[in-house]
């Protein structure tokens, strides 16, 4: 599981760039709703969360989510670098989040726990995903949201995700959201992108890439456009 670094001071900046870029690229949740079971309940439900992407400037940039400041994953549901904040909708007032108890294992044996874990949660996904023909691929596949996209460019994107069970976590879910059945709540869902450290962080190929094609890496928490209601059973 990958580890992050919080450096609180710096958020500043990432909640200006919001402000300053979202009108040359836009995020879209493509889902109608999302579904759990009551968080007491501790079942497992499925969301293909389907977004997409739209770059409106003359700009290519580049997603890296290899975030250095990002307070989203202590404040949300995340999962390979997609961040969903949850509100209730009678009040607007945010839900509570709780990290996910790692079961790896004692530290000896951390690194065969997680291995194994890892192919064992993958092999899962892709089951649920109905991609079981695709393990190939994804297996070989990075795990977060690195992208390219160019002037007008429209990308789609979807993961699967839990956002409240606790019994089996999931490969790169981070936290999970305490959801009461006869409340009305609603998402909304962030990609978050850092450009300070690019140069110590990102491999010599991407960055060459980056500098002969005046690539911009983008920098600050792009907000979905749209929210869209979460169902407790």
């Amino acid at each position: 599981m990958k580890k992050r670094l919080y450096i609180i001071p710096c958020l500043f900046a990432f909640f200006s760039c919001k402000k300053n870029t979202t009108d040359k690229l836009e995020l879209k949740i493509l889902n109608d709703t999302l579904i759990a079971y009551d968080f007491d309940l501790k079942k497992d439900t499925i969301n293909l969360l389907q977004f997409e992407v739209q770059n409106n400037s003359e700009i290519i940039y580049y997603f890296n989510p290899l975030i250095n400041t990002n307070s989203l994953f202590n404040q949300s549901v995340s999962k390979n670098d997609v961040s969903l904040k949850i509100y209730n909708k009678k009040d607007s007032h945010e839900v509570s989040y709780k990290e996910l108890p790692s079961n790896f294992g004692s530290d000896k044996s951390f690194r065969d726990s997680a291995i194994r874990y890892n192919f064992e949660h993958l092999t899962l996904d892709l089951e649920r995903l109905k991609a079981s023909d695709k393990f190939r691929y994804y297996a070989n596949k990075e795990q977060s949201n690195y992208f390219f996209i160019h002037p007008k460019e429209k990308l789609f994107f979807e993961i699967y995700i839990n956002l409240t069970d606790t019994l089996n976590s999931e490969y790169g879910r981070s936290r999970f959201a305490y959801l009461k059945k006869g409340n009305d709540y609603f998402a909304k869902m962030y990609l978050t992108s850092d450009s300070t450290m690019i140069k110590s962080e990102l491999p010599r190929n991407i960055l060459k890439t980056i500098k002969e094609n005046n690539v911009k890496v983008y920098h600050g928490i792009l907000e979905s456009k749209n929210n869209i209601p979460v169902k407790v059973f």
